[in-house]
């Protein structure tokens, strides 16, 4: 089953799954993707 945890910062990324997801039982095994830098883009140029 995918899930998403949004994490602060790169150092509590991992709190969850060491903490929380990996005891459950039944949890076989984990994979972690960090997102390198979110930005929010806004363009102007053109619309008004």
């Amino acid at each position: 089953m995918p899930a998403e945890v949004l994490c602060t910062d790169n150092d509590a990324r991992l709190e969850p799954v060491d903490d929380r997801i990996r005891p459950v039982q039944g949890v076989a095994s984990t994979e972690v993707f960090p997102t390198l830098k979110m930005e929010e883009l806004t363009f102007s140029r053109g619309t008004g």
